[in-house]
């Protein structure tokens, strides 16, 4: 039996990597034009919030992670509100690129032609792992720097470099929380696991959303929902819990591992 190798993972990599170098590009372009477009337009944003809007209804600017339409007015609260749903977006993303890293060779039926190689499962597993996690910092970097560059120039007094970075840094750990249950879900089956992960972001976000509306009733259930533990707005009110990023930090390594341990076991054939 081969065994792990980091040299042959590390050239593996460099090879999904490449091959997957376009859908990764198209992604980190579009994202950075698009948060650019919606940042660079604050003041515009900024206009409107002295305005009264306070009129929208309430389980809508929970869903777009305002208190009060007054946060429009700042340019920390505005990134936090847009970066809130974009993490949405990403975190499908992360779900459905890691996913399709796992089966794709399964569905062209090119899988034998890898075991051909003198390279391990865990070789071509972690190698999957490192180019899902590339694309997926790839992504939330273009972002972030995207807000960076709109703040600098329209921001204002209400930009903070630092708090942006920061919450960059923790709320964009949440699609790499969906980028491990991807590769778990898929080490155990090809069929379902895709879909299973792009579930799985479904439902921990509107968990979230629920537990968020139920507020005190509901407040257990924000637990399960890496979209409301480590929001934008959490960060910015220091409200975020040092355990809890702990313990999703854990799962996160316990999912990646389980996932090596049931695609090795797995039976392609």
């Amino acid at each position: 039996m081969i065994s792990f190798s980091p040299r042959r993972c590390g050239k593996l990599f460099l090879f999904f990597l490449k091959t997957k170098a376009k859908t990764i590009l198209l992604w980190c372009i579009g994202l950075f034009g698009i948060m650019f477009l919606y940042m660079i337009l604050f003041p515009s944003m900024k206009e409107m919030a002295q305005m009264k809007f306070d009129s929208m209804p309430k389980e809508l600017m929970q869903f777009m992670g305002m208190e009060s339409m007054q946060d429009m007015g700042n340019y920390m609260h505005y990134f936090g509100m847009i970066f809130q749903i974009w993490l949405i977006v990403i975190s499908f993303f992360a779900a459905s690129f890691s996913g399709g890293l796992i089966v794709q060779e399964e569905k062209r039926k090119t899988i034998e032609y890898l075991y051909a190689m003198p390279v391990s499962r865990f070789d071509i597993y972690f190698a999957k792992v490192a180019t899902a996690f590339g694309a997926v910092l790839a992504v939330v970097a273009c972002t972030g720097i995207s807000a960076m560059i709109c703040g600098a120039a329209v921001g204002g007094e209400t930009y903070q470099a630092s708090e942006l970075m920061l919450i960059v840094k923790l709320s964009g750990f949440i699609p790499f929380f969906f980028l491990a249950a991807a590769f778990l879900l898929c080490g155990l089956s090809a069929s379902f696991g895709a879909s299973a992960a792009n579930g799985c972001v479904l439902v921990l976000y509107l968990l979230g959303y629920l537990g968020a509306i139920l507020e005190k009733d509901g407040e257990w259930l924000t637990y399960f929902s890496p979209f409301e533990c480590f929001s934008p707005q959490k960060i910015l009110s220091e409200n975020w819990s040092v355990p809890a990023f702990s313990a999703y930090l854990a799962l996160f390594f316990v999912l990646i591992a389980a996932g090596a341990f049931f695609y090795h076991r797995r039976d392609f054939r």
